[in-house]
């Protein structure tokens, strides 16, 4: 009882306490039927607050032990959740993503022919989740949504708002920037109505880089930092991961690499206590070291970077990470430049591919910037005006009122 209040709270440490004490408590009790059920309905809440704090493999091991018992006991509301469970650890921890997708769509299959919305709720969630890391933001739109209306029938306003988050960034990422602030905007003014702190980070972190998109990098900093904040005061590395890795992004893009280098470590601190996905550390790792590059230290691996891009599993950050590594040979040396183009071009193929418009923009920026070192004046233009369309088509006001400034910078 005190694990579930203190859920409705959205206090998953001290729900975790409680949920561990009670399994504990279980344990030593004989092994009845009833007690056997109450250690499962203990242990996959354990599992289920673990996960909303994106502890994949504690909410894993939290299960492990009692999977077999609740397929025998044909506990089907613990089955779905237990299912979601495994799921977002096959994908957050494993990065085997065709597991996690067979074992997301069993817990929603079971949640609703047993009509529990809360199982509903979670493995709608979670689908959105990995879907929109595989660029399928339109079906993720649509499990989010799902999730969002079980919070709003059930007045959760935490929920509401951490919906409200991950839909933000799912319309930033398919070029609706001007809807991303507004529903971000929305999911910060639910969270301050709930008061809660694990709503609160999430929403200033997807304001933050709501206004990060839109091209308003001081505002950017100022919501990611506040949310960067509330998440170190709550232990929760996925979304310190994010905040720093979005920070990283702010500083470099206003020229500060030093406070860029900072936060792209932070990330990937984070990222490692969190056991989160090999593939969003290699991420944090390029970036680290364009911002070393652009703060003048210059002991680079490039083998490595080639590496962690080949080995990335995140469809989100392929043109990203290969942007990136396109920019830190542009400023190793001019004996690059051919080396770097390659990479640009293959960061515009995925970012077309994926649908991210947003960063083509930015890939097709950066590319009328090369062109220029290699005096090719006309096709420097016609790349600028490309990013200058993109931008304008997602709503990057900002980002495209800096490309427009330097297409008249181009003769």
């Amino acid at each position: 009882m005190a694990g579930k209040k203190a859920e409705k709270a959205a206090s998953f440490a001290d729900a975790i306490v409680h949920a561990e004490q009670a399994a504990a408590c279980i344990e030593k009790l004989p092994q009845t039927v009833d007690a056997q059920r109450k250690l499962i309905d203990a242990r996959t809440f354990l599992g289920l607050y673990y996960n909303q704090i994106m502890h994949n493999q504690k909410a894993k091991e939290a299960v492990d032990s009692i999977f077999d018992l609740a397929l025998k006991t044909n506990s089907k509301k613990r089955i779905s959740q237990i299912y979601c469970i495994i799921g977002t650890y096959y994908y957050w921890v494993e990065e085997d993503f065709t597991k996690a997708f067979n074992h997301l769509q069993k817990a929603l299959e079971i949640s609703e022919e047993v009509k529990d919305n809360l199982s509903s709720l979670l493995a709608s969630y979670y689908l959105g989740v990995a879907l929109y890391n595989d660029c399928e933001f339109k079906r993720s739109t649509r499990y989010i949504k799902k999730a969002n209306q079980i919070n709003v029938a059930a007045g959760c306003l935490w929920g509401i708002s951490i919906m409200k988050s991950t839909l933000s960034y799912n319309a930033c990422n398919i070029g609706d920037v001007n809807g991303g602030c507004k529903i971000s905007a929305d999911a910060v003014s639910i969270a301050e109505e709930s008061g809660d702190i694990y709503s609160k980070a999430a929403a200033y972190i997807s304001h933050g880089i709501s206004f990060l998109f839109k091209g308003f990098l001081y505002e950017a900093v100022k919501n990611l930092s506040k949310g960067a904040d509330f998440s170190r005061k709550m232990n929760h590395f996925y979304q310190s991961g994010i905040a720093h890795d979005w920070l990283g992004e702010s500083y470099f893009e206003l020229g500060e690499y030093q406070k860029s280098t900072y936060h792209y470590r932070e990330a990937i601190t984070k990222k490692k206590h969190g056991k989160l996905p090999r593939s969003w550390i290699y991420l944090s790792k390029i970036c680290l070291e364009r911002a070393k590059i652009m703060n003048n230290q210059c002991n680079i691996d490039l083998e490595s970077l080639y590496r962690y891009e080949a080995d990335n599993k995140i469809r989100l950050y392929e043109g990203w990470m290969r942007k990136a590594i396109s920019e830190i040979l542009l400023n190793i040396g001019g004996k690059h430049i051919s080396a770097a183009e390659v990479w640009l071009r293959r960061a515009i193929e995925a970012d077309k591919r994926n649908g991210t418009i947003w960063f083509l923009g930015r890939d097709y920026a950066l590319y009328s910037e090369l062109l220029k070192l290699k005096d090719s004046v006309s096709e420097a233009k016609r790349y600028m005006k490309k990013a200058i369309e993109a931008f304008d088509k997602c709503g990057a006001d900002g980002w495209r009122e800096k490309a427009e400034k330097r297409l008249t910078l181009i003769s």
